[in-house]
């Protein structure tokens, strides 16, 4: 039995479906990408599949759901925990600016409190009250007596 030979004369329906589709490739338009970002073709694709319309209905992110849940739960943590430790940051910043003020307060008052005990200001001081400061040298006395009464 011989081969079947494939006939090389095209019919013309085939030869019209030919120029249909070279008219179809040069009438479109070719969009070429930039050398510089190769990878904007497959971030414009991700996008496209996460913020497709039924991107919530398949099966693998059903499964996953309970994980973004919980990755978007720790993450709110993480975003709370800095922000507390911010405040906290200011509160002590503030408390040691305080407690420096209180410090030098302390040692004014101290020195102030010293230099007004001294023995020659405590004499100005009750001077107008009538009370001198004596010229006599201190003196014992002694008890001679040694017994002890109760009153």
């Amino acid at each position: 039995m011989p081969k079947n030979k494939i006939k090389a004369n095209p019919t013309p329906k085939l030869e019209e479906e030919n120029k249909t589709i070279e008219e179809k490739v040069s009438n479109t338009t070719v969009v070429t990408e930039h050398p510089s970002s190769p990878s904007k073709g497959l971030l414009m694709r991700l996008l496209a599949l996460v913020f497709g319309a039924n991107f919530l209905e398949r099966s693998d992110v059903q499964k996953q759901i309970y994980y973004f849940i919980f990755l978007i739960f720790i993450g709110i943590l993480y975003i709370t925990n800095g922000n507390m430790a911010d405040k906290k940051i200011r509160e002590i910043n503030k408390l040691n600016k305080e407690l420096k003020e209180l410090r030098s307060e302390y040692i004014i008052s101290k020195a102030e409190l010293m230099f007004l005990n001294k023995q020659s200001e405590v004499a100005k001081r009750v001077e107008p009250l009538g009370l001198k400061e004596t010229t006599q040298q201190p003196y014992l006395i002694l008890n001679t007596d040694t017994t002890l009464k109760i009153y």
